[in-house]
């Protein structure tokens, strides 16, 4: 049987300076905004609801390594080639605040409907930045296995999002369980599976989120059906330090006041 070809066609066509070149970029789907970073340290935003770019900078000149557009709100975070964070409000087009990250970052995530960044580090160590709130949480993950190896990604669970997963340079994963926060981070670890073939540089065959992660079982259940859903459900956040507080079912995070 014939497959229908479908009907494609171009709706909004933007040149990228050639002379200035891209090293970042980031689509977020609802607000259909594209952003893109550059080696001199400029941020573009482009969107069908503008009739041209906005452009962003940080305050010296650097490389923009990792760009991260919040969800249905007008926030973009960035990590420069120094190690830094810089938050922007794009209603404003105005810098909100920065923050020197304590170890070199090598990746990034977010935890769905939430304002909550992970950064993940050269050291092997995790950290947590409201780029909401402009706040860093003093609760991080230290890295899971010896000798120490850098994060190469960290993505939350797509349905349950107190869970994520860590995944090493030397081709170690391990699954978190955030609710667990409060022991030891020995108790954390769900479980962690060695990937012999998971390579780091650009490569696409290794595991790209914790849904994907199996070393032979399941390691993390998908909920089955009746069960909760991602929006219904009130993570499991309240044992984060001290400083962190589950507050709303709709997975939106608050600090301590």
């Amino acid at each position: 049987m014939k497959r229908a070809t479908p009907n494609l066609s171009v709706k909004l066509n933007r040149v990228i300076d050639p002379t200035d070149d891209a090293t970042a970029i980031v689509f977020e789907p609802v607000q259909s905004i594209t952003a893109i970073g550059y080696v001199s340290g400029k941020i573009r935003l482009f969107s069908e609801k503008l009739s041209t770019h906005v452009e962003l900078g940080i305050e010296r000149s650097s490389e923009i390594r990792h760009l991260v557009v919040l969800s249905s709100q007008p926030v973009v975070a960035a990590i420069d080639g120094l190690g830094t964070l810089w938050v922007f409000d794009t209603d404003i087009q105005r810098l909100c605040f920065s923050y020197n990250v304590p170890l070199a970052p090598t990746c990034v995530g977010l935890i769905a409907d939430t304002s909550w960044l992970l950064i993940g580090t050269e050291a092997g160590r995790v950290y947590f930045v409201d780029v909401l709130e402009g706040k860093k949480s003093d609760f991080s993950i230290g890295c899971q296995i010896r000798p120490p190896s850098p994060v190469v990604s960290v993505a939350p669970h797509p349905l349950e999002t107190e869970k994520l997963l860590i995944a090493y340079s030397e081709g170690t994963c391990v699954v978190c369980d955030l609710g667990k926060a409060s022991g030891s981070e020995k108790a954390m670890v769900l479980t962690r599976h060695k990937y012999e073939h998971l390579q780091t540089q650009g490569e696409t065959d290794g595991p790209a989120s914790a849904a994907d992660v199996d070393s032979g079982a399941a390691m993390l259940q998908t909920t089955q059906d009746g069960q909760r859903s991602q929006r219904d459900s009130v993570h499991g956040y309240a044992n984060i330090g001290s400083e962190l507080t589950s507050a709303t079912s709709t997975g939106i995070l608050r600090r301590k006041s």
